[in-house]
């Protein structure tokens, strides 16, 4: 797809960092060997970079304190469908999860999930005691025990337990795993719905802010604003070879604005207005946080700043509802409108509702 079109000119080229400026490389020594899964490749200039199960290794300008991670575009599952549509995905390198062979972990918005290799859910039973299921009989109705191997080993957090003579089950931390055999698709919450039933994961994402609500809409569980309103995240990369990201406020807004506003600002702003923070405004972790932005450029700006805005931010972004325009906007809060408004259904230059459990 990039570059796209033939003879694309890029706003702001002179202002644009390069590939190499906006995801520095991981430098190796001059001596460095390889060693496991970590290789050393030769760059174009001489140096030398690490690369890990073949894949060369960059940091990004957008984090700022360790811990941050908002450079990834691999928060959510992303389809093999989808992967042209939202231009390259860069993803965060980190051990494999310690986790028995036949399950795997999956990031998503509400934790890093659990599930078997299959991404079919695992669920936890609060009727169980620790390493011991009390879900026989009809409790099964269902449900299927996640069944270990006779010659299963603990690791870390798992363990197995005998809830038959030579039947053997999984548990994390304690709980004893089964499957929701009504699930329709994979990594589903639906099993979440039957009382006393949970999905299990081995982190919780951090909070949204107090005032956000989970709300039901007309495609799943999404976030709203303290007033019910949907609200939105915008996403962007450019058609370049290198394909950077155009979503965060040091990028040209003019991509923004364009999708939102055929290119003028104010209009941009009250089709898809702010989502304000109110001053002073905390949230203790490192995903959701607040930012003072100027309207007119969408550029970040100071607090003393004439008419700068304070508004929330998800990864660094900043957040929107959807006002809309001739009478079409988000009116309820059951609305998600602009889920999809943009370029490739909003994939690729445009706006995303922030769902929690997509049931449609």
């Amino acid at each position: 797809m990039s570059p796209y079109p033939p003879g694309l000119e890029l706003p702001e080229a002179a202002k644009r960092p390069s590939c190499a400026e906006e995801w520095p490389p991981v430098l190796a020594p001059a001596d460095a060997k390889p060693i496991g899964a970590w290789t050393i490749v030769d760059r174009p200039d001489g140096r030398k970079q690490w690369a890990y199960e073949g894949y060369s290794l960059y940091t990004s300008m957008l984090d700022k304190q360790p811990g941050d991670v908002l450079g990834t575009t691999n928060l959510l599952h992303i389809s093999n469908d989808d992967r042209g549509f939202n231009g390259v995905v860069r993803r965060v390198v980190g051990p494999k999860p310690n986790v028995p062979a036949q399950f795997a972990v999956y990031t998503t918005i509400t934790g890093r999930s659990v599930e078997l290799h299959e991404e079919w859910s695992v669920y936890s039973y609060d009727g169980d005691a620790r390493n011991k299921s009390n879900c026989y009989n009809a409790c099964l109705d269902g449900w299927e025990p996640t069944l270990a191997g006779s010659y299963a080993s603990p690791i870390h957090e798992w363990t197995t337990f005998e809830r038959a003579p030579g039947v053997w089950q999984w548990a994390f931390r304690g709980r004893p795993m089964y499957r929701h055999l009504t699930d329709r698709d994979p990594h589903s919450q639906d099993g979440a719905d039957v009382p006393q039933w949970h999905n299990v994961y081995t982190q919780m994402a951090p909070k949204p802010p107090q005032s956000f609500k989970v709300k039901i809409t007309t495609i799943g569980d999404t976030l709203g604003d303290e007033h019910g309103k949907t609200i939105y995240e915008y996403r962007c990369t450019d058609d370049a070879l290198d394909q950077l990201l155009c979503d965060y406020p040091e990028a040209p807004q003019i991509y923004r604005f364009t999708v939102c506003g055929g290119g003028d600002p104010d209009r941009c702003a009250k089709t898809f207005p702010y989502v304000i923070a109110p001053k002073g405004a905390k949230t203790g972790n490192q995903v959701w946080g607040t930012m003072y932005v100027d309207p007119k450029t969408g550029k970040r700006a100071t607090a003393d700043q004439p008419n700068a805005l304070n508004v929330w931010t998800f990864r660094g972004r900043p957040l929107y509802t959807f006002a809309g325009r001739n009478n079409y906007g988000d009116k309820t809060s059951e609305d998600t409108n602009a889920n999809g408004w943009g370029e490739f259904g909003g994939r690729r230059n445009g706006f995303h509702a922030i769902v929690y459990r997509n049931v449609f």
